[in-house]
């Protein structure tokens, strides 16, 4: 639906992990921010002139950013991935870089960010790093938390698709 409105480039679809990624036919969070791994700080953050055009070829015709997996991304990877995006429509948006962590600049002010995943399903990233726990770690971490908190709609499914066995339904 986001590709039909938006366009053949409108739609990011993105995970932390390389599985949940190709399962969804999309790119990791450090491949779509064009990470290359390493630390996550506001520091090592910072583009160069080749990155920027990297991010903005993959951002500013995107209308939609679909996050899979949510609760098995840390705080720290959420806030890089705003950032970045921030960075790579910032020019054809007219963004403020500095405001990239505000309710309505987020992910480069991108119209629709949906987030999916089982915040009961035990995550791959340490507790203290996930984007649910409290924020007394980085600064990075407690961005990564904010921006996750500002989310407008929050739509919790009950129903079990997964299993069909009552016993696995029941737990």
């Amino acid at each position: 639906l986001y590709r039909i409105f938006f366009g053949p480039k409108g739609c990011m679809l993105t995970a932390p992990s390389n599985k949940a990624a190709r399962l969804i036919k999309g790119k990791t969070v450090h491949t779509a921010a064009k990470m290359s791994g390493g630390s996550l700080s506001m520091h090592t953050l910072r583009t160069n002139t080749k990155t920027l055009r990297g991010l903005t070829s993959v951002f500013s015709p995107a209308g939609a950013l679909c996050l899979d997996e949510f609760s098995q991304t840390s705080g720290p990877l959420l806030h890089a991935l705003a950032l970045r995006g921030t960075y790579g429509r910032s020019a054809t948006y007219q963004l403020e870089c500095a405001d990239y962590a505000s309710s309505t600049q987020t992910f480069g002010a991108m119209p629709v960010v949906s987030m999916f995943g089982d915040e009961l399903q035990l995550p791959p990233v340490p507790e203290e790093s996930s984007v649910l726990a409290p924020t007394h770690s980085s600064k990075e971490h407690a961005a990564g938390v904010q921006i996750f908190s500002q989310q407008d709609y929050v739509y919790r499914l009950t129903t079990a698709m997964r299993f069909t066995d009552e016993v696995l339904v029941g737990i």
